[in-house]
């Protein structure tokens, strides 16, 4: 609340720009997540999906904030932002896989085996 002057003067008063836009979303996003999670804390269903699920949505509006900041303080590098993109989709998906992969349950290759078991031949 300390900086709602500047914010309400240089983001909401100004022509809406991709940064703007992905600042506001990033802000108050944030905001409307804490406040559900701490409604559904309350609730019997567990809410630990949900916050896996906003907390990716969040980490790449933040990827996207700071590649377009990059990009702008090395001129509009075209090399730079290829290489940038590369990394964020990359660093999405090992995100996306790693935290949302438990929640997928356990894969299961053939039926009726497991890790545990052992094959020895008949003698």
């Amino acid at each position: 609340m300390a900086t709602l002057p500047e914010e309400i003067a240089f983001i909401w008063r100004r022509p809406k720009a991709l940064s703007a836009m992905l600042f506001l979303l990033n802000r108050y996003l944030a905001l409307l997540v804490n406040i559900s999670c701490l409604v559904l804390s309350f609730v019997p269903l567990s809410a630990e999906l949900y916050r896996q699920l906003t907390f990716v949505f969040q980490a790449i509006i933040v990827c996207l904030i700071m590649t377009i900041r990059t990009y702008a303080l090395y001129g509009g590098s075209k090399r730079l932002l290829t290489l940038m993109t590369i990394i964020m989709i990359t660093l999405a998906i090992t995100v996306s896989v790693e935290g949302l992969g438990r929640y997928m349950g356990a894969a299961v290759l053939l039926p009726g085996v497991g890790c545990y078991e052992t094959y020895t031949a008949a003698v």
